[in-house]
């Protein structure tokens, strides 16, 4: 049994936010203005007397308690306090004597008390209300009663404060308890000024645990004072929200978290001329009521106005049948569940007040495939999808709901490897062991900001490494990334240097310090997807290669010295990308790390650190003579045909003397063979 933000005794919905369990409605669009209804400024001189603004109606024991925030001066937040009265019908108000009920007392609240919101659990009150000083810093703070009047706080100090959330102001909470769980909505200024909306959850309506998605609400010019309705009959939310400059936005949602915008109230109640702001809405049966603020200047909220309306469109309700999984403290999340994911879908609940019943069902999948009629299943591979219905009715009122499904990669074990999520991908990416080769999804996120978001199966080292692995099968994105990576810790924004696939090209990402967003190279291209990737170390220069003719012939570069990366490294493969609902899947094979090889120059057979004369005469006296062999058999294979014969100190001599071609990599410099063959190398002392 719900408990509403206003926990009542009939089948009320008020200011609320719960878990969804399968289906959503949208109900009025069609608002009516009672005249002379509603809450006018007090007599000049009074506490509420300057101007009234937010307000907390709920309608409970056969009347409606409103609970508003005056100020005796209209101007800012300064000294708002919160005033109490009750209404029978909802449009003729009764002040309360004791007025204000809530004063400003402790030093958080200094510029005024404002945003009410109440719960009543069918014997005490409880309100959670902002506080302000100086009209910039504000929090939400808890106040209890056994009747609307008497305010007793629970502390001194806020419950939910700036400092506690990614956000420096909290306030205009809106708060919902279903028996064991509080939710509340609020306005905050999560990483700029702009106020958005935002998503807490609480065991006790104390200690508030912010959603890991926020904000859950957006606006370009901000949004704030959120107030919500639960349907029980559809199991689904709406949402009345204070939009910049001053509007009052419409929205629907099937878990308190996904809104779809449907329209605006001040168009709907007539009053463009007006501005509007603060809704409070409650639903009694079929009918609808709102109270909310206006003004005619824009300086202050004047006066608290009153409207209703009856369920006029259709409601859209659907359930899915599908193995969800629980994950996250032992709560079942009914949005999640483990790939290849069957689910079915029904719309049979979905009604409308037109004879005749609902005319049309359209099913959109969120994958770019669709269906028509009542029922319909789906099977999913792993990503984020957005689930929509569509219902038509006689009229011709069409209304389409959404609702979101997490479809995640089932991993397992991938030893010696362990994997991780890196900075907290809005969602995961997953690996698995394919027999000899690793099946890898790709976290949602960007490895080159400073967000750093990526899935990385790892190694740790110290010193010196050489990481090489094969990409067999891939299906990218135009975002998708793919390689290996070296790293100096496994937090967000750590040094990194990766060498990654994308799209058809090869780049080189590095971070030279924590924090500090990566810069990019495109290095070469590649065609189709079976490409090989390597990445090492030898002391502290460190160097990237990549085959696209599964290794036998190399592309080579060293990395720039702007990255320095400690003794103690965290290497292995990385994936990211930004398509939730198609995340790129790879298999990778043979990835492993494996002994250094010794580095060399070509022609170079008796390895004195000089290209001359002397060394083709070294290969003639071996090949011919029995002379000593090349301590590098690879440094004698001057065309680097994987032979040694007599055609390589022919093309030494023609090189010395005669203009022909320099030897092939690595010449003129230290460094490994880019072309398989058997040639051997055990030692080159001219390369340290």
């Amino acid at each position: 049994m719900w408990s509403l933000a206003k926990k009542l005794a009939v089948p009320v919905l008020v200011a609320a936010n719960l878990m969804m369990l399968g289906s959503i409605a949208v109900g009025q669009v069609q608002w009516t203005r009672q005249p002379a209804c509603g809450l006018d400024l007090a007599a000049p001189g009074e506490w509420d007397g300057g101007g009234l603004d937010s307000t907390e109606v709920i309608f409970r024991d056969g009347q409606f308690e409103m609970w508003y925030v005056g100020s005796d001066n209209g101007g800012g937040r300064s000294g708002h306090q919160i005033g109490y009265a009750t209404s029978p019908n909802g449009c003729d108000w009764e002040r309360h004597p004791l007025n204000p009920v809530l004063r400003s007392v402790l030093p958080w609240e200094t510029s005024g008390v404002v945003s009410p919101a109440v719960v009543h659990d069918g014997t005490d009150y409880e309100m959670w209300y902002g506080g302000w000083v100086d009209t910039i810093s504000c929090d939400i703070g808890l106040a209890t009663a056994g009747n609307p009047v008497e305010w007793l706080r629970y502390s001194e100090q806020p419950v939910l404060s700036g400092p506690e959330v990614p956000a420096s102001c909290v306030r205009d909470a809106c708060v919902l308890f279903d028996g064991s769980t509080y939710r509340m909505w609020y306005s905050a200024t999560f990483f700029d000024s702009v106020f958005q909306i935002g998503l807490a959850t609480s065991s006790d309506g104390i200690h508030w645990k912010q959603y890991a998605g926020n904000p859950v609400f957006s606006s370009g010019n901000g949004a704030s004072s959120p107030t919500v309705i639960f349907d029980e009959a559809t199991s689904s939310f709406e949402l009345w929200v204070s939009v910049f400059p001053s509007q009052v936005v419409y929205a629907v949602s099937v878990d308190g978290k996904l809104w779809r915008t449907v329209g605006a109230l001040s168009s709907i109640l007539g009053e463009n001329s007006v501005l509007v702001s603060n809704p409070s809405v409650v639903r009694l049966g079929n009918d609808y009521h709102v109270w909310y603020n206006t003004s005619d200047s824009g300086t202050f909220w004047r006066d608290i106005r009153y409207a209703t309306a009856e369920w006029t469109v259709p409601r859209v309700s659907f359930t899915r049948e599908a193995a969800l999984i629980a994950v996250e403290e032992g709560v079942e999340e009914e949005d999640t569940g483990f790939a290849p994911l069957h689910v079915k879908l029904d719309g049979s609940n979905s009604a409308t007040p037109h004879p005749g019943g609902i005319t049309r069902y359209s099913w959109d999948f969120g994958d770019g495939s669709s269906a028509e009629g009542v029922e319909s299943e789906k099977t999913y591979p792993p990503g984020h999808y957005f689930i929509s219905l569509a219902v038509t009715d006689p009229t011709g009122q069409t209304v389409q709901v959404t609702r979101s499904l997490r479809v995640l990669f089932p991993s397992g074990p991938v030893d010696p490897w362990t994997a991780v999520d890196l900075g907290a991908p809005s969602f995961p990416g997953g690996s698995r062991r394919d027999g000899d080769c690793l099946e890898v999804l790709e976290a949602f996120g960007d490895l080159r900001g400073v967000a750093d978001q990526a899935h990385f199966l790892y190694r740790k080292v110290s010193g010196d490494f050489r990481l090489e692995g094969q990409v067999d099968e891939w299906t990218p994105s135009a975002t998708s990334e793919l390689g290996l990576m070296a790293r100096a810790s496994l937090d967000a924004g750590a040094q990194t240097t990766a060498v990654v696939l994308r799209a058809s090209s090869v780049y080189l990402l590095r971070r030279p310090g924590d924090s500090v967003l990566t810069s990019s190279d495109r290095i070469g291209t590649f065609g189709g997807t079976r490409v090989r990737l390597r990445l090492e170390r030898r002391g502290e220069g460190l160097r990237f290669f990549y085959s696209v003719d599964a290794g036998r012939h190399w592309i080579a570069g060293e990395l720039s010295s702007e990255v320095r990366l400690p003794s103690e490294l965290y290497v292995g493969l990385v994936a990211s990308g930004r398509t939730a609902n198609a995340p790129a899947l790879a298999r990778v094979c043979e990835l492993g790390m494996s002994p250094l090889e010794t580095d060399f120059q070509r022609g170079e057979a008796n390895a004195d650190g000089e290209l001359n004369l002397s060394d083709a005469i070294f290969a003639v006296e071996y090949l011919f003579m029995g002379g000593e062999a090349p301590s590098c058999l690879k440094s004698a294979d001057s065309n680097d045909d994987g032979d040694i014969d007599l055609a390589d100190p022919i093309y030494l001599v023609g090189r010395l003397f005669l203009g022909g071609p320099e030897p092939d990599a690595p010449t003129n410099a230290c460094g490994v063979d880019l072309t398989v063959d058997d040639l051997s190398c055990e030692e080159f002392l001219a390369c340290p």
